[in-house]
């Protein structure tokens, strides 16, 4: 096995902070006798094309929040390659569902040791997705922000794209049907979710396990915040 391991880092996850992380874990990880190749992303997409092209190495590890490793996780595609998370994000909502440290050190110690835990990947048109794919209000305000963004994503920055959907969205009436059964004709937001945790600690699905074979079809017949609440 090789013992390189790739950094791929979002300096401007955390507010910044991404990129002091990676320097930390760099010299943690390289004192464990790991050969640690660092890879700074630069803009949306770089994470992907950095996972696809980081060659035969021990592990691949994100540094930054769930949206880097989403990148570097659709950029590893089909190969046998493990992933580790430095978590540096706003919300870290994989890191938590996963119980891994969020802190620098300990992460690192984590990684090192080559602990590692199989996981169940969802697949939606084209994407992999490893916490939730969402349809109808969620995916609106998913689009509102990206294409809104500017720079790192913070907590506030859902609140203009939010109201924008809320003001603008005219949710279609989806039909649902999951392992031949018809669940809705009417839902109005569905979340296929791989873990208990939506976003700003809400569980949605306290069932979810992310190692269970299953994806917990969550559908509701209103739409917006209300759906949520």
């Amino acid at each position: 096995m090789p013992d390189a391991i790739a950094l791929i880092v979002n300096p401007t996850a955390g507010r910044g902070r991404a990129a002091t992380a990676a320097a930390e874990a760099a010299e943690h990880l390289r004192a464990a006798g790991l050969d640690v190749r660092a890879h700074a992303t630069a803009g949306r997409g770089d994470g992907e094309r950095l996972a696809r092209d980081a060659g035969d190495v021990r592990a691949i590890v994100a540094v930054g929040g769930d949206g880097t490793f989403n990148e570097v996780l659709n950029g590893v595609g089909g190969r046998d390659v493990p992933l580790g998370l430095i978590p540096v994000g706003t919300a870290n909502v994989l890191a938590r569902e996963l119980g891994l440290p969020l802190d620098v050190r300990r992460a690192c110690a984590v990684i090192a040791a080559g602990h590692s835990r199989t996981v169940d990947v969802g697949f939606c048109n084209d994407r992999r997705f490893i916490l939730m794919a969402g349809m109808g209000f969620d995916a609106a305000v998913v689009q509102e922000l990206t294409r809104s963004r500017k720079g790192n994503i913070r907590l506030l920055s859902y609140a203009s794209p939010i109201l924008r959907a809320l003001a603008t969205y005219d949710a279609p009436p989806l039909r649902v049907e999951a392992d031949g059964h018809l669940l809705a004709t009417d839902a109005r937001l569905v979340i296929l979710s791989n873990a208990r945790t939506y976003a700003l600690g809400l569980q949605i699905s306290p069932q979810a396990r992310m190692d269970d074979g299953l994806l917990d079809v969550c559908v509701f017949r209103r739409h917006g915040l209300q759906a949520l609440l």
